[in-house]
């Protein structure tokens, strides 16, 4: 049994990545530029219009904010990820 709220995967990307962006004072464009990814498959991600990321633009936004994907994914909000729903 788990004492910790679950949240979904899309949920716990588009949070980080929003805390990383405020960090930097980055806007979409800011952050389009910096990592080579289109503004709109930002946009759609963050605003849950699409709710699927590759690896491959994760860590192509880590990069960007100058970050591994260990550094990424190091945060406690990944071990509330409901693990179930990556399978159905």
């Amino acid at each position: 049994m788990s004492f910790y709220p679950r949240i979904s995967l899309h949920d716990a990307v588009a949070s980080r990545i929003r805390e990383l962006t405020e960090e930097e004072h980055y806007s979409w464009d800011d952050l389009a530029r910096v990592t080579g990814v289109p503004k709109s498959t930002i946009t759609d991600y963050m605003r849950g219009s699409s709710k699927d990321i590759k690896l491959e633009t994760v860590a192509k936004i880590a990069n960007g904010l100058k970050l591994t994907l260990l550094d990424f994914f190091n945060d406690d909000r990944f071990d509330m990820i409901n693990i179930e729903e990556l399978f159905e």
